[in-house]
Order: C-alpha cells, then sequence, then structure tokens
C-alpha cells in the first residue's frame, strides 16, 4: 500500500513539472554575429519566442553601432541586435538563456565574446537563475577568467584552468547511473549522444549526464541544479546538438523541454495548429 502510494505520488509530481502552462516560452540567444546559421532557429523549429543578441566586437567599438543595428533589425527583426543594454530587461521574463558555440574566442581588443555577457551582467544572471531559469553553455563558450561568477552562484567551472582544457574528441555514452534524468529520457530516449571534447574537472554536486564511452570519468555534459536557489546550469561540449544541419532533434527536444518544465513538442504541435499548419491535437 504504501509503495503504492509512493509511486502515485511520483507520478503526480512527474507530471506537475512537465505541465503545460498558458505562457509561451520565452528564451535569450547569444551567439557570434559569424557564427549565425549554425545553430538552429529556436523560433523557426520550435514556435518559441526568441530574443537574439549578437557577439561582434567591430560593432561593440564602433561608433556606428546604432546604424549597424537598425540595419541588422531591419534584415531580422526587432528581436536580434547586437548585445546591449537591454539583456537584463529580456531576461526577466525568459526560462532558458542559450550561450552559443565559439562565443568563447577572446578579443585582444577587448576581451568580447561570452566572457563579456558572464562579466558585465552578473546581478542579472544571478536573479535569472535565482527564478529558476536555465542556462545551457555550448561548445567552446567557457573560458576559466568566468570563474569569479561560477563561484558566486557557487558553481565549479569545468575549465577552470587553461590547463584543464582538453581537445581530444570522443564519443559519449549516457551515463547508466543518470539515464532516467530528464534531459536523457524525456519526451526522448536519446540513444546517441554524439560526441566532442571532456572534462575532467567534475565537481560532485555535478551530474555527469554524458561520459566518454571509453572513459566514464571524463565527462561531455555536466548539470547542476538549484543554482542560487532554483535555477540549473548544463555545460555542453557536444559541438552537433543544437546546430542547424548537424543537429540532434531528440536531444534538442529533451533540453527545451527540460528548460520550459513543459513537453515542447506537444507546444510545438498547439502552435502549428493554432496556425493552421501541420500538427495534432496536444495531449495536456
Amino acid at each position: 500500500m504504501a509503495k503504492s502510494l509512493l509511486i502515485a505520488v511520483l507520478f503526480l509530481f512527474a507530471i506537475n513539472i512537465f505541465a503545460a502552462t498558458d505562457n509561451d516560452p520565452m528564451m535569450v540567444v547569444v551567439i557570434p554575429l559569424n557564427k549565425d546559421g549554425l545553430i538552429i532557429n529556436f523560433e523557426k523549429e520550435y514556435s518559441i519566442k526568441m530574443r537574439c543578441y549578437f557577439l561582434d566586437e567591430d560593432f561593440e567599438l564602433s561608433n556606428e553601432k546604432m546604424d549597424m543595428t537598425k540595419q541588422l533589425q531591419g534584415k531580422r527583426g526587432p528581436a536580434y541586435s547586437f548585445l546591449d543594454e537591454t539583456l537584463p530587461e529580456s531576461l526577466v521574463n525568459a526560462e532558458f538563456l542559450y550561450i552559443g558555440q565559439f562565443s568563447s574566442m577572446e578579443s585582444k581588443k577587448s576581451g568580447y565574446g561570452s566572457l563579456t555577457v558572464i562579466t558585465r551582467f552578473q546581478d542579472a544572471l544571478r536573479k535569472f537563475l535565482a527564478k529558476g531559469g536555465t542556462i545551457y553553455f555550448d561548445y567552446q563558450s567557457l573560458r576559466p577568467e568566468m570563474n569569479s561568477f561560477f563561484e558566486s552562484v557557487g558553481v565549479t567551472n569545468p575549465y577552470k584552468t587553461w590547463e584543464q582544457l582538453k581537445i581530444e574528441e570522443y564519443n559519449y555514452e549516457i551515463n547508466p547511473k543518470y539515464k532516467e534524468q530528464p534531459i536523457v529520457s524525456y519526451p526522448n530516449n536519446i540513444v546517441f549522444p554524439g560526441r566532442g571534447w571532456c572534462w575532467e574537472n567534475l565537481a560532485k554536486n555535478q551530474i555527469p549526464v554524458l561520459t566518454a564511452k571509453q572513459n566514464p570519468g571524463k565527462a561531455g555534459m555536466l548539470i547542476q541544479t538549484n543554482v542560487n536557489g532554483a535555477g540549473t546550469i548544463i555545460f555542453s561540449n557536444a559541438y552537433a546538438i543544437f546546430r542547424d544541419k548537424q543537429g540532434n532533434k531528440m536531444f534538442q527536444e529533451n533540453v527545451l523541454s527540460l528548460a520550459f518544465k513543459r513537453n515542447i513538442l506537444d507546444y510545438k504541435k498547439k502552435k502549428e495548429k493554432e496556425s493552421g499548419g501541420p500538427g495534432s491535437d496536444v495531449q495536456l
């Protein structure tokens, strides 16, 4: 009887975690301008409201930045701009912050890139995590200079020192200890998690959900929950999950479902049906 009651409670808990909400999901994307097109268009693929900031040093330092921003928005729409002081405001209503691939490249002029996001907007990021937001650091988006921010929210940077940077690639496998983690099991059961670099600097409070197939002591994806109270940080070295042409769609759907606490496939079908496109009834 007690066991049956426990199972029922866990089932209801699982439903509540991924229950559909009345609000449309919103996210913030930060990617290098020269990598635009490499990463999927979240709005096009999943009908997610998106605010996209481009990292580009030349425009950041230029006196013509305002004019260049207007040109960009005329071409792409008002949701696109170069990184500016509106980032904290955009994070207020967002649930997911995606830090894009190759965004860690350092500039000799200004140190521009993802490092600027982490150091310039620390207070906004801490508030974002405190309200339950998820930050996804994709392939080559980390630097040791980010340590102070991570330490302020109780997180260990897998690249705490430059000596820990490894460029050898590994085939991944799902860590059998964490095969029930939603990121690899909901709504899809991930069979092939891909390949990429690995970290060896694994903190005890981080979940090594993807490990090297031939060396389980090395991790290709780390997850830490309850960051700054309620947030989640995902570190990923898997280079192909969110790529436009080589992406792992099943893995994309799991990450987004975890970040938005709902089945992103059901949401996508719902939005397609509302717009008159393909889709089936949503199971709520």
